[in-house]
């Protein structure tokens, strides 16, 4: 039979042993889970929520009576710390409602082509500031 000469390695120091897992072994311990930490971020709240008053079924850039305006923030403010919206052309009723709650609010503006009803947001805009 043929034998291959011992393998020589820099240093003439004999070669590494391959590691072997023991069967007796038990795996790793997983690492401990921490403990909750009591009440979570702002109450569990959102910082700020992107906000509209109309629903399904309310047509698209339509003027809602401030009363529901204020009952559909209402509706999101046990669940928000804020809420920041679209436009303005509902008059703003929106973000004074929610500042009257001490909720954030950051007024949007709906800019587009039309001159008329894009000066009528800055309008909004610059009488809620």
């Amino acid at each position: 039979t043929l034998s291959s000469p011992p393998l020589q390695v820099e240093g003439n120091l004999p070669p590494s042993p391959v590691p072997t897992a023991s069967p007796q072994e038990p795996p790793p311990a997983a690492p401990p889970v921490p403990p909750p930490v009591g009440t979570p971020p702002n109450n569990g709240k959102l910082d700020i929520l992107d906000f509209a008053p109309q629903l399904a079924g309310d047509e698209p850039f339509s003027i809602l009576p401030d009363e529901t305006v204020r009952a559909r923030v209402d509706l999101v403010a046990p669940y928000s710390n804020g809420i920041r919206t679209f436009a303005c052309y509902n008059g703003g009723e929106a973000i004074r409602y929610a500042k009257s709650l001490g909720m954030t609010t950051v007024a949007g503006a709906w800019m587009d082509s039309r001159v008329g009803p894009s000066r009528a947001e800055l309008n909004c805009l610059i009488a809620l500031a």
